[in-house]
């Protein structure tokens, strides 16, 4: 479940948000949240309290942005935690979104230091093909892109 608290100043925002950005009733809570502060010049989105974000979520952020360009106010992504902040840079939505990470959380990315909890901070040097036991497919149907059978 989403929560969010409202901080509000002049001219902007804050939206202190923790929980999950799920497809659901936390996507719906928080662009409604948005959309109500949408008369303010800046909107700040504080995602340190957010452990998870799925598809719905960030099509959510891309959809805040661009009612921001319309509407005339700024959308900020603030203090994503590290899995999170991976994921806006693999879907390459840091060069959409105006993110500002926590200092300590973009020095260990930058230096490519793995995580505890079994996250990925670094790049991929090349493709990496996944082979499972969980994704037989009938040799009918079997392909390898490899292989080009």
């Amino acid at each position: 479940m989403l929560q969010i608290v409202v901080e509000r100043s002049m001219d902007s925002v804050l939206l202190r948000c923790s929980g999950r950005l799920v497809a659901g009733e936390e996507v719906l809570r928080l662009r409604e949240a948005v959309m109500c502060e949408a008369n303010r010049r800046t909107v700040q989105l504080d995602f340190w309290g957010v452990e998870t974000i799925d598809a719905a979520g960030l099509g959510l952020l891309v959809s805040l942005h661009t009612l921001g360009y319309v509407v005339g106010f700024q959308l900020q992504v603030r203090n994503p935690v590290r899995r999170v902040l991976a994921l806006l840079k693999l879907t390459r939505l840091e060069s959409v979104l105006e993110i500002q990470p926590p200092v300590e959380v973009e020095l260990q990315l930058r230096a490519g230091a793995s995580s505890s909890d079994g996250y990925f901070g670094g790049t991929f040097k090349k493709p990496m093909l996944m082979r499972a036991k969980c994704f037989r497919t009938p040799k009918a149907l079997a392909f390898d892109p490899l292989r080009g059978q």
